[in-house]
């Protein structure tokens, strides 16, 4: 079973990627780093590199702060430091693994060189780093996954949001920091098992649904009532074993939402209302 902040990470990823459109073969075209490689990074199953996680970012036109904090988290598990996994175990796969690039050309042999001298220097202050990277989590580590808790969100100043009602109208809600106080209005099972919810941003006044453990060609939509729907489709697996969110629609009456799964089998669709 994946930890839980590899699998954070890994999450965070794929969302990135999404957000790019590219595909892996793309990936590896603009990046330093395999086809192979990226394949094993988006599913948690290598501890991936933190030039990786910028160059992501980059591609995808996102501020790398809340990714670099989430790999914080996920390398002290990978080596071992957050006790989720043995010393020995965790030391010598993790070892191998930055040592041994998977299916490594020419210029990720470079960059991999480069991250060996980066980490060498981030383990000399590796405690803090990862106490900081635990503070920067209680805020931001959740943007797919749920909400800051109330006690958190008591003592910690959320950044201003990215838009406010109708101006939220198509816009991401990670990027617009609508995730940060995000709420779940509700939420069913579908007789096959995805997940489906809608979530609400009070801060931003705006909503969004999401589902995951999907198939691939499933679609999801939320519609505000006189308001204009948005969709998103499971387009690959790293879409199904993840989330998958809309657009935001505004909100000024959260009851009157309405979202539906629709599944590519065939099967009617699932939808669910507040």
């Amino acid at each position: 079973m994946t930890a839980p902040a590899r699998g954070r990470l890994a999450a965070e990823l794929r969302a990135l990627r999404q957000r790019t459109g590219l595909s892996l073969a793309g990936l590896a075209h603009r990046t330093p780093y395999s086809k192979s490689s990226w394949s094993r990074y988006l599913n948690g199953s290598v501890p991936v590199p933190r030039q990786a996680v910028e160059e992501l970012c980059r591609l995808a036109g996102e501020r790398s702060r809340r990714p670099v904090a989430l790999w914080e988290l996920a390398d002290a598990e990978w080596s071992g430091r957050t006790g989720e996994a043995s010393s020995g175990e965790a030391s010598a796969r993790t070892d191998r693994e930055r040592t041994e690039p998977v299916a490594a050309g020419p210029r990720e042999k470079a960059s991999a060189k480069s991250g060996r001298a980066t980490q060498r220097v981030t383990a000399l202050g590796v405690s803090a780093a990862v106490v900081l990277a635990v503070g920067v989590a209680l805020v931001m580590i959740r943007l797919q996954g749920g909400e800051v808790s109330p006690g958190h969100a008591a003592t910690v100043s959320l950044p201003p949001p990215g838009c406010r009602g109708r101006a939220c109208a198509g816009g991401d809600p990670q990027s617009m920091a609508c995730g940060l106080d995000a709420r779940t209005l509700t939420g069913r099972r579908t007789p096959a098992g995805a997940g489906l919810e809608i979530r609400f941003s009070a801060r931003c006044g705006a909503a969004w649904a999401r589902i995951w453990q999907t198939r691939v060609g499933d679609r999801v939509e939320i519609t505000p009532p006189g308001g204009r729907s948005q969709r998103a489709s499971v387009a690959d697996r790293f879409d199904a074993e993840g989330y998958l969110f809309t657009r935001m629609v505004p909100a000024p009456n959260p009851s009157a939402l309405r979202a539906c799964l629709v599944p590519a089998s065939g099967r009617a669709r699932v939808c669910v209302a507040p």
